[in-house]
């Protein structure tokens, strides 16, 4: 007898806790499915009509928070000829006044001329030169300069891949060519013998491959 109600008892107390568990486990996938159509309607608002949007979803959507930009917004290249406003001698500030008028532009030659694509290298999206391309530019500057000094003069162009707007890789070529043009005028390149200019995507190596390596690089184009 004893046997038989330490049986039912186990029995019984099997059942309970199988109960208990089966609720555990029935609350679980409710919160789940709770889970997935929340995550389920973020996908769906992204891609078509919103059925049950929360305040911070349409404050999200309506009023985003602005793109994080991590180089100096440099001003559009010119619409004629790419060419960028390049930095006094100092790097200290865009040229501007008598500065800017003493200062000739480097034309960027026709196809022909002689030129070098360098893969310099920045961070991500960024005009800051990684500490890698330091002393190829310092390599770069040391022939520059000696050329220059017989009257050679170069286009520094940056040049981006497809990745982005237009207007930002613009911006972002531009800006990379000031950079270069900043650094090397600092390892002692003449000022009058670089120009700077940006040419975002226009100018592809590789048309086929729009974010392509290869097409992310600055010239160095020789304009006599």
């Amino acid at each position: 007898m004893r046997r038989a109600r330490t049986s039912a008892q186990l029995r019984h107390g099997l059942v309970k806790l199988l109960k208990a568990l089966m609720g555990r486990m029935a609350l679980t996938v409710r919160i789940t499915l709770a889970l997935l159509a929340g995550c389920l309607g973020t996908v769906h608002a992204a891609t078509g009509v919103l059925t049950d949007p929360s305040e911070d979803e349409l404050l999200h959507l309506l009023d985003p928070p602005p793109v994080a930009r991590s180089f100096s917004l440099a001003p559009r290249p010119s619409s004629t000829d790419g060419s960028c406003l390049p930095t006094t001698v100092s790097g200290a500030g865009a040229a501007t006044g008598s500065a800017s008028r003493n200062l000739v532009v480097v034309p960027y030659a026709a196809d022909e001329g002689a030129s070098v694509n360098l893969a310099i290298e920045f961070d991500t999206g960024s005009d800051k030169i990684k500490p890698a391309s330091r002393p190829l530019l310092t390599r770069l500057a040391k022939v520059l300069a000696s050329t220059a000094t017989g009257g050679a003069r170069f286009a520094v162009a940056g040049h981006t891949d497809a990745t982005g707007s237009t207007d930002l890789n613009l911006r972002l070529s531009c800006a990379r060519a000031l950079a270069v043009h900043r650094q090397l005028l600092r390892e002692g390149v003449p000022e009058g013998a670089i120009w700077p200019y940006g040419f975002g995507r226009d100018k592809p190596l590789d048309p086929g491959g729009g974010a392509s390596a290869r097409n992310r690089r600055v010239e160095i184009r020789r304009a006599d």
